[in-house]
């Protein structure tokens, strides 16, 4: 069993290699193991294809002895029917003897079948459950319990909550090392998304500039909510992009619409939602993301946009990168505004944990 906890915890860490880019699959670990000696590893793909099963028993060009193995799996491997076939099946016909699982897949078309087809197969099963499986596909999983993605907020301010001044400037205040880090935070997700006041003022490109990552932005979406289309076309992130979601208002559909086709013409996905006295029902546009296969969003800003997810309970985690200066009342705050009078009214997150990144302090907050 200690020796079960080793390998299980190896397939765990190569399941992180491409979390956050393999599209609406889970990001899955496979180590494939022989009298304690690892023989072929496996991560799935960036896009989702192909799966690290497929991939750790392509490696080994020697079938039969694949009877002495055991494969350990970071998630219940797939069972149901898909092109070039699944990975239960492929388990079953290699021969392996021994399959250990960190976790079951909430995917109603698996949650715990493929444990039993191999069972039926005599192949001996031990699940060991391991809560980092679903931190590490966190988007996943709450995509399956609740048909929404998870959502983490990213903030970047001053001691004092400000990210730029009362004109305006905000370059920079995080560190260079922590702007880095921000890149990675974007890696980790599938899409990006900012308010239409943020694309009108720092007119963004949101895309991911970490070298040996060029691949990764082919899958990644950068979303826009905007109640109304009042910003130029000419802006950077609808130049030469891919994977632009547009997210606005049915009520103003019929004004928009030679602005709704220009943006069609570019490449720009329309999802147009109804509107309640806050505006866009935020969850509803949630809800259509998820049918995309997006389940999880960093939320980069502005301030309205963070206050107004805050506001209808959408958000998951926060993440504040605080730098060591401060910048007084007349700077622009980071959240706008929430119309809390009374502490009972605020919202509640628990720190999770903190860490250094240069002169920066990064605070993580889960949802309470």
């Amino acid at each position: 069993m200690n020796s079960d906890y080793k390998f299980i915890n190896i397939a765990i860490n190569l399941s992180k290699k491409n979390a956050g880019n393999t599209n609406a699959n889970p990001s899955v670990g496979c180590v494939i193991v022989i009298g304690n000696q690892i023989i072929a590893t496996g991560a799935t793909g960036v896009g989702g294809r192909p799966h690290a099963e497929e991939i750790a028993l392509s490696k080994i060009a020697t079938k039969n002895i694949l009877q002495n193995a055991t494969i350990y799996v970071s998630l219940e491997p797939c069972c149901h029917e898909r092109d070039g076939g699944n990975c239960c099946d492929k388990i079953i016909k290699s021969g392996i003897k021994k399959v250990v699982i960190a976790a079951i897949d909430p995917d109603p078309r698996v949650n715990g079948k493929s444990v039993t087809k191999l069972k039926e197969a005599g192949i001996e099963v031990t699940i060991i459950s391991m809560d980092s499986v679903q931190r590490i596909n966190k988007g996943f999983f709450k995509s399956k319990a609740f048909a929404m993605p998870y959502i983490t907020v990213k903030m970047a301010c001053s001691i004092d909550g400000k990210i730029a001044t009362s004109s305006n400037d905000s370059f920079w205040i995080s560190s260079p090392e922590s702007r880095k880090f921000a890149h990675y935070l974007r890696l980790e997700n599938q899409a990006i998304l900012v308010g239409g006041n943020t694309v009108r003022n720092d007119d963004p490109i949101l895309n991911i500039r970490i070298s040996g990552t060029e691949e990764s932005n082919k899958y990644h979406h950068k979303i826009i909510i905007s109640k109304t289309l009042e910003f130029f076309d000419s802006k950077k992130i609808f130049n030469n992009q891919n994977n632009i979601i547009l997210i606005s208002s049915k009520i103003h559909q019929n004004s928009n619409n030679k602005k709704i086709l220009d943006l069609k013409n570019k490449g720009v996905n329309f999802i147009l939602c109804n509107e309640d006295e806050d505006g866009i029902i935020l969850s509803e546009a949630l809800f259509e993301i998820n049918k995309l296969g997006i389940n999880s969003i960093l939320i980069e800003g502005g301030a309205k946009t963070i206050a107004s997810f805050i506001k209808k309970n959408l958000v998951d985690e926060i993440i504040v990168i605080q730098s060591p200066m401060i910048i007084g009342k007349e700077g622009k705050s980071c959240i706008d505004d929430l119309g809390i009078e009374k502490l009972k009214e605020a919202y509640l997150f628990e720190k999770d944990h903190i860490a250094e990144i240069s002169s920066d302090i990064i605070s993580y907050y889960k949802k309470k």
